[in-house]
């Protein structure tokens, strides 16, 4: 691969510089309120190609297309089933994705082969802007190497992507801080793909208030040798390069043992928690996000970088929301048993969590 001068843009000169950019078919870092994306012109097979060139993605792993309006979205698709317009008047422009049935209009890798596309409305002023000065729908998944923590600031693009891209508009940290939630449809049968910060919760209630009462289903990824139907789907993902752990708040004392086995001469261990700890401990590098699980998922991407570092040995990350659960048990083998019982964004957070805490393979270390 050449190897670029990346450069980071800012206000109307860069949203001018970027449409520019991708109407000639390059590459360029945006931000949206969930996490910055890698955008090409959804219509441009080559620049579709230069994305999953950047990133190392695999070809199997469908893109999301951000456009301006719903009007947008649906000419993108062949059909609109009755619960996306709800869902889309209720939550567009926002951090919601929908995977319908393809029009054909876009290049064929953005759907990875697929008959469906994913397509979202943001909603942050710079990539609208860059969406209505470019004119052309936009492929833009996160804007990192495949399966590591997402970019949350433009600077967090520059740590992936330097070298690989020419150019980042730099629009201040994203709002949400994680990646939309993706909704697809079985029929008319609403289907969560992604967990994102618009909550299982949130989509039933709306289709209750318009009258519809169905039950939403998640999801299961498929094996490794299927295509993905929706982003988000790979069973390690939005993972720190150092080892990354989970625990239970009800777990702490067992925590401090696991904590000194980490403590080496090659680093110490870093701690993520929701809230401060009733503990501290030492040699330990220690983060506290907010309590407010809506304000530590803005924060989330961004602590757990600042701890994937070569002097960190480990990096240990409370799974929200257990402390509210009556009998959470205790080692970290119940953690699995434990995440169906979470809901609201404890389950959305213990989703990205999980992922991330996956060893990597072997022959990827």
């Amino acid at each position: 691969m050449v190897t670029l001068d990346t450069q980071i843009a800012c206000g109307p000169g860069g949203i001018e510089l970027a449409a520019n950019c991708l109407r000639r078919g390059e590459l360029v870092a945006v931000p949206t309120e969930t996490v910055y994306g890698l955008a090409a012109d959804a219509e441009n097979q080559d620049a579709v190609a230069k994305i999953f060139k950047a990133k190392n993605r695999p070809a199997k792993n469908p893109l999301i297309t951000h456009v301006l309006s719903s009007a947008q979205a649906a000419g993108l698709t062949g059909n609109w089933p009755k619960h996306a317009g709800i869902l889309a008047a209720a939550f567009w422009p926002g951090p919601l994705t929908l995977i319908l049935p393809s029009a054909g209009k876009l290049a064929p890798t953005v759907s990875a082969g697929l008959p469906t596309v994913g397509i979202r409305v943001p909603a942050h002023p710079v990539m609208r802007g860059i969406l209505e000065k470019c004119g052309r729908p936009l492929a833009a998944p996160s804007a990192n190497k495949s399966g590591h923590i997402s970019p949350t600031t433009a600077g967090h693009v520059l740590e992936d992507l330097r070298g690989r891209i020419e150019w980042i508009v730099d629009g201040g940290p994203c709002a949400v801080g994680i990646e939309s939630t993706v909704v697809g449809f079985n029929g008319e049968q609403p289907v969560i793909y992604r967990p994102g910060i618009i909550t299982a919760e949130d989509i039933d209630a709306v289709l209750r208030r318009a009258g519809i009462s169905v039950p939403i289903l998640h999801h299961s990824a498929p094996g490794d040798d299927q295509p993905l139907p929706s982003p988000g789907l790979l069973s390690r993902h939005y993972a720190p390069h150092r080892p990354t752990h989970l625990f239970m708040r009800a777990e702490l004392t067992h925590l401090q043992t696991v904590l000194e086995s980490l403590v080496s001469g090659a680093g110490r261990p870093g701690v993520i928690s929701f809230g401060p700890l009733p503990m501290t401990f030492k040699h330990v590098t220690s983060i506290a996000l907010p309590e407010n699980l809506y304000h530590a998922a803005g924060e989330l991407y961004t602590a757990m970088r600042s701890l994937d570092r070569d002097d960190m040995s480990a990096i240990l990350i409370e799974l929200p929301g257990t402390d509210q659960l009556a009998g959470a048990g205790g080692d970290a083998s119940d953690i699995h048993d434990v995440i169906p019982r979470l809901s609201g964004l404890a389950r959305v957070l213990a989703d990205r969590l999980v992922r991330a805490s996956i060893p990597r393979p072997e022959a990827h270390r």
